[in-house]
């Protein structure tokens, strides 16, 4: 069985392990520039992403957590709106490549996951990683710091993991 987790932030990132809890895909969210500064969802990159990891695997092999989000009340309607649109694309992914899915909220798979421990959610996702995934690059490419996208969806991948037992 393969577990996806994905935080669909701009700086999120999807991450796949299978029951032994091997990294079979570390990616970070898809996106391509917006304006000068900005970012938006790689529809396609996403796609991509998403077959690669489903060629060759039977249906009901694959089970995903998406985390929920919602806007804050300092975001505009702008940002309102990306959040919905990136969920949407997402969610129609998923069906369209067979992925069963649960949405969740963060606070049930942190509850879960990251347990007791004390600390900013970020820096614990990224500890209880490097501890039960030691193999999930969290500096891919030229990072400096861990990306918490990443740990975040690597903890998500292990909830799906927990929700399948």
């Amino acid at each position: 069985m393969i577990c996806i987790g994905i935080d669909q932030g701009h700086e999120g990132g999807i991450v796949a392990i299978d029951a032994d809890r091997r990294v079979v895909l570390a990616r970070r969210m898809p996106t391509l520039p917006k304006g000068k500064s900005g970012k938006r969802l790689d529809f396609t990159g996403l796609w991509e992403a998403l077959e690669m990891l489903m060629a060759a695997r039977p249906p009901g092999t694959v089970y995903a957590i998406i985390e929920r989000s919602q806007a804050m009340p300092a975001q505009g309607a702008t940002s309102a709106w990306t959040m919905g649109l990136q969920q949407g694309a997402i969610q129609m992914a998923m069906r369209a490549l067979s992925i069963p899915y649960e949405i969740v909220h963060p606070s049930k798979w942190q509850r879960k996951i990251l347990g007791a421990t004390s600390g900013k959610a970020k820096g614990r996702a990224i500890e209880t990683v490097g501890r039960l995934l030691p193999e999930l690059d969290l500096r891919p490419g030229q990072c400096r710091k861990p990306h918490d996208g990443l740990a975040d969806a690597g903890c998500m991948a292990l909830y799906a993991r927990e929700r399948i037992k």
